[in-house]
């Protein structure tokens, strides 16, 4: 009787214990939003890039990011460190500037 019943509790712990939890998406923030264009250093400013042209050669890499409250579009000058950690569809920060757009 008592190994059945520890049988059964072992195996409920374990189905309970390694369940995957929910995704929870994140609250949307004023600063976030979703990128829907990305230009590499290579793209100058006459084919659309708009940080072609920035003198910092090091931030000639481009997103453009929608706001996920607002949906107004902002474009940030970053640098390939930041462009290599993101794709087109991602949530980006503006973790510098906490403000809406």
């Amino acid at each position: 009787m008592i190994k059945p019943l520890l049988l059964s509790l072992l195996l409920i712990y374990f189905f309970i214990g390694c369940s995957k939890p929910p995704s929870v998406e994140p609250a949307p923030k004023a600063y976030c939003g979703e990128i829907v264009r990305m230009y590499s250093q290579n793209t100058s400013s006459e084919d659309g890039n708009p940080c072609g042209n920035n003198p910092d050669v090091s931030r000639q890499f481009a997103f453009i990011v929608s706001n996920e409250i607002t949906g107004n579009e902002k474009t940030f000058c970053i640098n390939i460190s930041v462009f290599t950690d993101y794709s087109v569809g991602n949530r980006y920060c503006d973790i510098y500037i906490q403000e809406s757009w």
